[in-house]
């Protein structure tokens, strides 16, 4: 010992300088991980736990976000974080209005929530495209007739279904056709006329059918006079 008093082995003490400076060592959890000095003049090998990095991006031209449950990742911002391995890490797809997830690509498939282990780097891709435009098409039966309106294609069958989201630009065409006893009369709304009702649908419309009781035949009565 070079410095402070110390004991000169003979019974006395000799000073030696001003008192020493104590150095109290760091510990890896002050220091965090890897080789790290310990402020003493001695190197550490702290060692850190084995990490992988999780990738995710947006393909598409429609808009959405992608995150994880713990808030790791937020893509929008933060596409990209490191995780121990093992770590599972759940990332859900969140379409804006106008788009939809059509779903993933890279570490994951399928459309709901995708889950993976970190037990390597892993990238996951999630697609989003533009939602189809579609307008609402409306069907009314009018009258005290009966009868039932359809379509082709498919899609609306008036009785039942007097309603249906169609595609932008599609068209169709709808039918009425009146039940026994009564008589279509014609269409109202985005028809008229009383044949076919051809449309296109390039925003909401709305049809009515009139339906009215047929008219019932006269019987004709021939009286017959006797002449004397």
């Amino acid at each position: 010992v070079a410095c402070g008093e110390i004991p000169d082995g003979c019974g006395g003490r000799l000073s030696c300088g001003p008192p020493c400076s104590v150095c109290t060592p760091k510990s890896c959890t002050e220091l965090g991980c890897g080789p790290q000095s310990d402020g003493c003049g001695r190197t550490l090998d702290c060692g850190c736990p084995q990490t992988f990095e999780l990738v995710v991006s947006r393909s598409g031209v429609g808009q959405g976000k992608l995150d994880s449950s713990a808030g790791d990742i937020d893509c929008g911002t933060r596409c990209g974080a490191k995780f121990p391995a093992g770590t599972r890490v759940s990332v859900r797809a969140t379409a804006f209005a106008g788009s939809q997830f059509l779903g993933w690509g890279g570490d994951c498939a399928g459309t709901g929530d995708c889950v993976v282990t970190l037990d390597g780097d892993r990238k996951v891709e999630g697609r989003f495209e533009l939602a189809p435009v579609t307008h609402l098409l409306t069907v009314n039966r009018s009258g005290v007739g009966g009868g039932r309106v359809t379509s082709t294609p498919a899609g609306i069958d008036c009785g039942t279904t007097c309603a249906a989201n169609v595609s932008q630009g599609q068209h169709l065409t709808l039918l009425a056709v009146p039940d026994t006893g009564s008589t279509f009369v014609g269409w109202s709304g985005a028809c008229a006329g009383a044949g076919p009702c051809a449309l296109t649908m390039d925003q909401p419309k709305t049809v009515s059918a009139q339906f009215e009781p047929a008219a019932q035949p006269r019987s004709a009565v021939l009286n017959v006079k006797a002449f004397k």
